[in-house]
């Protein structure tokens, strides 16, 4: 956060503001606990683990996981704290018929349609995640972004147009629940311990564009779901946490959506909807529930004075709905354009764009009190701003 609050007042300087912003800092005074910084391997992992140079892979990985400097000091990494592993619907395996014409954001599945389990799918993401684990990483979560095909509804890694339930056969959850908990108990006997599993991403969305995985889901979607994660992590004793949330927005996170003009449509206020005491589907006394709300900070970030409004609403919305409930930003990445900054498309690694992030970063520390800020994707291939390493394959992804 200090270095933020310095980056802060750099930024403002750059931008040609004419007044000087003072910033006091005391170390001593101590806020919310850091749980970690992280990214994901979606979707590029599982083609640079598997098929790239050893020698390519492992100083990939270098630059994400490791926190060793060399003989001048120069750190070699960013030393990430937080990894996250995409547990895919099987939409690789579908090839073309998936519907998802970009092969790079399709996704394996471990399991099949008769249930057995071919535990050397993920090959690449694999061995990602055992670099990350061999250089330090402290927290592992896993997050599917749909079920299995085999278990939706439509036979698709995406929705239907104007479905808003989950994608999933009626009578699956049970079979669901036992999908990830199956995956999880794998890498515990393999001394992976995932440290979270996130069941739901994004579930305000219809992810009915074809463009990759995903699923929506009300917020009495979620609860069932929980339920019986909650119930199959206990009975095989297993200590992963399920972390609810990777709301579309942070106004998803924690308001009524009404409020500001938007739709509510069932998936919104999960804050007070799942962690007040009062509320019916309160998930807190349940196993393996972790004490923590998260969302992406997608569409809250233009202009400067709503980047700010938005969050002080919903750090208070959140402190209302339980004053002991934390905060993640799990998901970020340069999407709109607005007045500061060109749109997603095209890179930029220029300080400018650097500073714009740190912006965002400093706001959700200290105005939502996030616990955790958490980059979108490691890897990317793309012209745009979504990655941390980029490959420069010369392709745009498609």
């Amino acid at each position: 956060p200090i270095v933020t609050f310095i980056l802060i007042s750099i930024s403002a300087m750059l931008l040609g503001q004419d007044k000087i912003i003072q910033i006091k800092f005391d170390p001593k005074t101590e806020y919310q606990t850091i749980d970690g910084f992280g990214a994901s391997d979606a979707w590029r992992c599982q083609f640079v683990g598997k098929n790239w140079p050893l020698e390519k892979r492992e100083y990939i990985a270098d630059l994400l996981f490791s926190r060793q400097v060399d003989e001048k000091g120069n750190p070699k990494g960013i030393g990430l704290s937080i990894w996250r592993f995409n547990i895919g619907g099987g939409t690789t395996e579908q090839g073309d018929s998936s519907g998802i014409g970009n092969p790079w954001r399709r996704a394996e599945c471990f399991q099949n349609a008769i249930g057995s389990y071919d535990w050397t799918k993920h090959a690449g993401q694999q061995w990602f995640l055992k670099a990350a684990k061999q250089r330090g990483v402290e927290k592992f979560l896993a997050f599917p972004n749909s079920p299995p095909v085999h278990l939706t509804r439509n036979g698709k890694g995406y929705a239907d147009r104007g479905v808003e339930t989950i994608n999933l056969k009626p009578g699956k959850l049970d079979d669901y629940a036992a999908f990830l908990v199956d995956v999880l108990a794998h890498f515990e006997q393999k001394n992976i311990h995932f440290d979270y599993l996130s069941p739901v991403n994004e579930p305000q969305w219809d992810w009915s564009g074809h463009s990759q995985e995903g699923t929506p889901a009300t917020n009495e979607d979620i609860f069932a779901l929980v339920t019986y994660l909650s119930n199959e992590l206990s009975q095989r004793n297993l200590q992963t946490k399920i972390l609810i949330g990777e709301a579309g927005t942070i106004g998803h996170a924690a308001i009524d959506m009404s409020l500001v003009g938007e739709k509510s449509n069932g998936r919104d206020n999960q804050a007070l909807f799942f962690f007040n005491e009062n509320s019916p589907f309160y998930v807190g006394d349940l196993p393996n529930v972790e004490n923590t709300i998260s969302a992406h900070s997608y569409h809250s970030v233009w202009p400067l004075e709503k980047q700010v409004e938005y969050r002080q609403l919903v750090h208070k919305s959140i402190h209302a709905a339980n004053p002991n409930l934390g905060y993640w930003q799990s998901e970020y990445c340069i999407l709109q354009k607005n007045d500061e900054i060109i749109r997603g498309g095209k890179r930029d690694l220029g300080m400018g764009t650097a500073l714009y992030v740190a912006r965002i970063i400093h706001n959700d520390l200290t105005i939502t009190n996030a616990k955790s800020w958490q980059w979108w994707t490691a890897i990317t291939q793309c012209d745009y701003k979504d990655g941390l390493v980029y490959l420069d394959d010369g392709s745009q992804g498609d």
